[in-house]
């Protein structure tokens, strides 16, 4: 299935690194999908979540969208491919 990261927002915020934006097949489009790095560690991806206020007042975080485990490996692997070629190629600038 073919994968375009279409956006990467760039964010420095304790160990989230950012948000991207992909499209799936043509068919599905993801936003706010986080980029997390806990430092000294590799970058993993976090799907788009939204919390819960329970009746005790605790939170509950859950996925707004779930993938199958083989889609979920494959949008990661296009997600961090495609960060670490901006991270290295971004102009001294920025």
């Amino acid at each position: 299935m073919n994968i375009w990261v279409e956006e990467i927002r760039k964010l420095e915020r304790g160990s989230l690194r950012g948000f991207a934006t992909v499209n799936v097949g043509g068919f599905i489009r993801i936003s706010d999908i986080r980029i997390i790095q806990p430092e000294g560690k590799e970058a993993f991806v976090q799907m788009p979540q939204r919390s819960y206020q329970t009746n005790s007042g605790g939170r509950i975080f859950g996925n707004v969208i779930d993938l199958p485990d083989d889609l979920a490996i494959e949008v990661e692997k296009a997600i961090l491919w495609f960060w670490n070629r901006e991270r290295h190629t971004a102009s001294p600038e920025q």
